[in-house]
């Protein structure tokens, strides 16, 4: 985190230049017609900075003779580069905001472009991927047209489906969040582990993100029952697909106490809670707060004070800078209406087979919240992955570990996670 925050005051203005390089072929006859390379590289690139521990993801938009850059974390959305020259195998994009000026240099291998980038004399390498053209599914919803992607498996016969639900934040159907550095990919790596097995998969980006930015104008209207809403139209969608033989649900994090609501209310073959908080959110956040040996213990304190006024219904409107982030009044009704559902009282209603599975180096949900859903309904499946952290890969212990393991896109899933998730959902 600290690493990163060196280059966010100065990246709110950025130069690009990257060398495009059509792969080459000896076979003269095999090779396509030429194509200008305007029109190759015409689309929009998702990368990162190679910024050291945390990376640093951007995307960039190619549209003819026009380009714009995007780095969500920076809160820069489609900025215009003040030039865009293209030569036969070079392509540059520069922009100078603030009286500052950045530099993307690098050269297009195959369907990757990867260089230099330079920023005040600091130079960090980068990569760019061509983002992939996505089939999405379309549902109405009273906000507007809602979109999800649904992946099948390889086979002639109606299979189970599994619903994956998002954790906290602005987090899209692969498990990203521009809240966070570099890509994550964990649930992207879930749907296509479980497609192996044959399961089909249902992915969304959460309201508010990527493709169903539109279904909110005013974030502070937002409420925690919306997500809710939104995975039992997906539920109800799935439950008339012919293409479907079972219904699944498999929530992380904050998408697991969604999944169980959804659950309660609608009859599904299976519930997975994958990192699931077993303690209502002000509790879990109490509880966060509390393990960081850093924060004091008056604002300790007073964050328990401001839970305690947000439980009699009350907003806050004071409080120190540095819970801010937290309780931001903007975001006090979310937070309230989070607090309402008990993940244990939920659980106990539960009419479906239920896994429960946590790591045991999650420093986020503690494997002792999967415990207390157990207790809660001792009819659940209780399974542990050892040295798992909370974004579902091995990971150190320590906090920086921890960070870090969950910007590798690359790194597998921790050992044995899809397989248990593919077995609870297929033994029936």
């Amino acid at each position: 985190m600290k690493k990163t925050a060196i280059l966010s005051s100065s990246l709110l203005s950025i130069a690009l230049l990257a060398v495009a390089c059509a792969g080459g072929n000896d076979d003269v006859s095999e090779e396509p017609d030429p194509v200008e390379p305007i029109e190759q590289l015409s689309g929009t690139w998702e990368g990162e900075i190679e910024v050291p521990v945390q990376p640093l993801s951007i995307s960039i938009h190619l549209d003819g003779d026009q380009a714009s850059l995007s780095i969500p974390i920076q809160g820069l959305q489609e900025q215009p580069f003040d030039s865009v020259d293209i030569s036969e195998d070079r392509l540059q994009l520069e922009m100078n905001l603030q009286g500052q000026s950045l530099l993307f240099e690098g050269e297009r291998t195959e369907e990757k472009i990867e260089g230099i980038f330079t920023q005040m004399g600091q130079e960090l390498p980068f990569y760019l991927l061509e983002k992939e053209f996505e089939d999405l599914v379309e549902l109405e919803m009273e906000a507007g047209t809602m979109k999800a992607k649904v992946d099948m498996p390889d086979l002639d016969e109606p299979v189970p489906v599994a619903l994956i639900i998002a954790g906290s934040g602005p987090t899209d159907k692969h498990g990203n969040s521009p809240l966070l550095p570099g890509r994550n990919d964990n649930l992207k790596l879930l749907a296509e582990g479980l497609n192996e097995a044959g399961i089909a998969t249902i992915r969304y980006d959460k309201r508010g993100v990527g493709d169903n930015t539109q279904l909110v104008s005013n974030p502070e209207e937002v409420v925690f029952d919306d997500f809710v809403n939104d995975a039992r139209a997906w539920i109800q969608y799935a439950l008339t697909d012919e293409r479907f033989s079972t219904v699944h649900i498999v929530g992380h994090s904050e998408g697991a106490l969604i999944g169980k609501l959804v659950a309660k209310d609608i009859e599904v073959d299976s519930y997975t809670s994958l990192a699931g908080a077993g303690q209502t959110i002000d509790r879990i956040l109490l509880d966060q707060i509390s393990a960081d040996p850093t924060f004091p213990l008056p604002l300790l304190n007073e964050a328990a004070a401001i839970f305690d006024q947000l439980r009699a219904g009350e907003l806050v409107e004071e409080m120190s800078l540095e819970l801010e982030p937290i309780f931001h009044v903007s975001s006090q009704p979310f937070l309230l209406s989070w607090m309402a559902y008990d993940p244990q009282e939920v659980i106990v209603s539960l009419d479906t087979n239920i896994l429960l599975v946590n790591g045991t180096n999650d420093l986020q949900i503690p494997e002792s919240e999967a415990e207390l859903l157990h207790e809660a309904n001792p009819d659940s499946e209780l399974f542990i992955v050892e040295g798992m952290g909370h974004a579902l890969r091995e990971t150190p212990e320590d906090a920086e570990g921890n960070v870090a393991t969950a910007s590798q896109p690359d790194t597998p899933l921790a050992e044995g996670l899809i397989k248990k998730v593919a077995e609870h959902i297929l033994k029936d």
